[in-house]
């Protein structure tokens, strides 16, 4: 037994507001927009940088994503960013710059790509801050020969000073590459 569908007002307005649902649905869908991303994250999770201040020995909430050291010469170092590490995390976390029993240096600044061009060399001066918790990493129960700081959640490094010294063996022109920061959950990296 088949039945004749008689159009109504009422069946017209809900075939209509149908119509109207699909193609508002459709027309979401048609309204997408692919953004292509790009990020250089600099740090491990659970650690951030914060921009210090030399002059009163103290850590700023400016975070730190990026520098650029502008023109360096052949033959010469150029003090860049004074940065603080700290600890963003719930665990207790170390920074390291000390050598291993074979001799491996472990940091907790690397570069990449790693290593550097020829001629060039990053450096930071985190040894120097032993006044403000920097101390030898048998101190802390390490086995290592060299300098290690325990960071408690939330606490953060002293003001570091990092610097790119260029040689006469660079070649000249513009080199990009990240500074790699990291933070370990044990004092022997």
């Amino acid at each position: 037994m088949s039945r004749t569908i008689t159009f109504t007002k009422r069946l017209t307005i809900a075939i209509v507001a149908i119509s109207i649902v699909a193609t508002l649905v459709s027309g979401a869908i048609l309204a997408n927009y692919l953004l292509p991303s790009r990020v250089n994250i600099t740090g491990q999770p659970g650690i951030a940088l914060f921009l210090g201040d030399l002059s009163t020995n103290s850590c700023t909430s400016t975070a730190v994503t990026s520098f650029d050291y502008g023109d360096v010469q052949v033959t010469q170092v150029k003090a860049g960013p004074v940065i603080c590490i700290q600890n963003t995390s719930a665990v207790n976390a170390y920074i390291i710059d000390a050598n291993s029993g074979n001799g491996q240096h472990i940091t907790s600044i690397t570069t990449s790509p790693s290593p550097l061009p020829t001629g060039m060399t990053l450096s930071w001066n985190f040894h120097v801050n032993t006044i403000n918790g920097v101390q030898d990493c048998s101190a802390l129960g390490g086995t290592m020969n060299g300098n290690c700081q325990l960071l408690g959640a939330g606490q953060e490094t002293s003001p570091i000073t990092i610097s790119l010294a260029i040689d006469s063996s660079a070649s000249t022109g513009v080199v990009t590459f990240t500074e790699v920061y990291q933070a370990f959950d044990s004092v022997n990296g």
